[in-house]
């Protein structure tokens, strides 16, 4: 097995459409960006679950039960799995030696763990870790240099210790996934969420497939995506729904406060609407995973259709609009890193509408470039004598607008009517010279 990964399109900021190849003789691919769902033994005894996720692309195997081929080929048979384990080192090597024929053969990634029994640890314990499980990730990858490895990359919110991994990761060429297991526990450290990011796209291969897991709602999706993370690990849904938390990707709602469902998902439809009353019920809590797993593998999708059909910037400030730490790190990006993001947003989008939401639209990448490129390339014409000053209008191009009719129909009444330069006012754009009204973004916003 030679896992890889291959770009089809990008869209806005880091944000990207591709795919991980399994197998191209058998034509087995995982499209990317997509939610990697858990494989568990109380979802995978449940039939709605079976019937739910049989075209899923991607699980995670946590047990190394669901290692055996016959169960993995018979059930879900084209299908990627990503294998990681949550107890020691030690054991996690004894589990990849005993099953090598599996990770050689078959549609299956082992990810090396990095467990430690505490999260509260001061920097100088934090670094001994790393260190350690940096010399025994170097010695799997070497002693396996011809199977495919996933990496977890822990921080312990000191996220300058990021760069202990770069020699690991830059000197093996079969680590090929990297997952940020803490990164975005904590939403509200944005800037130095952004560091290790952006590092990571100017240090590392951008054939590299990002993977998030952690502490990660359905919410936080778009901005992910946008910042280029391909995987997305749903296990966290699994906690939520044993805590009572009903996801609406709005909002992580108490489930003893709903009385009626909102979602038409099969689960909410079926059984979940029967234990709504119930305290302390085990079916009540595998109903409600279920759920949440739908919830977030239905909202993938809806992320990946606007990715392709809509304006993707758009979308992601209109489904963070009431999250501060979102918002903020929107900002940040676009005034920060925009010389990093304007090589990566497309400048052009055919055929779709950008519905601007304040000033958080005003000074996207696209934006932000259109209006330097009118600074630095358009000068009027010499002969101009008079400069016209007119306002925007709702419909595009102006020209066809009524009012704009009405205001030609005036100035074209002078003499020197041809030596006019008609400018036009925008909120999201600026000054907009009339022979540009027909080109993109002028002719697209909203």
């Amino acid at each position: 097995m030679n896992y890889f990964f291959e770009l089809i399109t990008k869209s806005a900021g880091f944000s990207r459409v591709g795919r991980i190849v399994c197998s191209k003789e058998a034509k087995r691919f995982i499209s990317t960006p997509n939610i990697i769902v858990p494989m568990k033994k109380s979802l995978m005894n449940n039939l709605n679950f079976l019937e739910e996720f049989e075209d899923q692309e991607i699980f995670i195997i946590l047990k190394d039960i669901y290692l055996k081929i016959g169960f993995i080929r018979e059930k879900f048979k084209a299908t990627g799995f990503i294998y990681t384990h949550n107890g020691l080192m030690e054991s996690f090597k004894k589990i990849l030696s005993s099953n090598i024929e599996v990770f050689s053969e078959d549609n299956i990634i082992p990810s090396i763990p990095f467990n430690t029994p505490t999260t509260v640890i001061n920097k100088e314990f934090a670094e001994l870790e790393i260190d350690n499980f940096i010399k025994e990730s170097d010695q799997i990858l070497k002693q396996y240099n011809n199977l495919d490895f996933g990496l977890s990359i822990k921080l312990f919110d000191y996220y300058e210790l990021f760069d202990r991994y770069l020699p690991l990761i830059k000197n093996n060429n079969n680590v090929r996934i990297l997952n940020l297991v803490d990164l975005f526990d904590n939403f509200s450290n944005f800037r130095n969420i952004l560091k290790v990011i952006f590092k990571i796209k100017r240090e590392l291969d951008s054939n590299l497939v990002l993977m998030v897991s952690g502490r990660i709602i359905p919410k936080f999706y778009p901005i992910l995506i946008y910042l280029g993370v391909d995987l997305i690990d749903a296990s966290y849904l699994l906690y939520l729904s044993a805590e009572k938390l009903y996801d609406t990707i709005e909002y992580l709602l108490p489930i003893f406060k709903i009385k009626y469902l909102p979602c038409p998902c099969t689960i909410c439809k079926g059984k979940l609407r029967f234990h709504l009353s119930e305290k302390n019920s085990s079916e009540k809590i595998e109903q409600l995973a279920l759920h949440n797993i739908i919830s977030a593998y239905t909202y993938m999708h809806k992320i990946k259709l606007y990715m392709r059909t809509e304006d993707f910037r758009g979308f992601i400030e209109k489904s963070s609009h009431d999250n501060m730490n979102i918002i903020s790190m929107l900002r940040v990006l676009d005034n920060q890193y925009f010389n990093d993001l304007k090589f990566e947003t497309p400048l052009t989008q055919i055929n779709k509408v950008i519905n601007c939401r304040g000033a958080l639209s005003y000074n996207r990448p696209d934006f932000q470039e259109f209006r330097e490129r009118l600074i630095k390339r358009f000068t009027p014409e010499l002969w101009t004598k008079l400069i016209i000053i007119l306002p925007c209008s709702a419909k595009k191009p102006y020209s066809e607008s009524r009012s704009h009719q009405k205001f030609h129909s005036v100035t074209r009444n002078y003499r020197d009517f041809p030596d006019f330069q008609e400018i036009i006012l925008t909120s999201p754009l600026g000054a907009i010279p009339r022979q540009l009204e027909n080109i993109y973004p002028v002719s697209s916003y909203d």
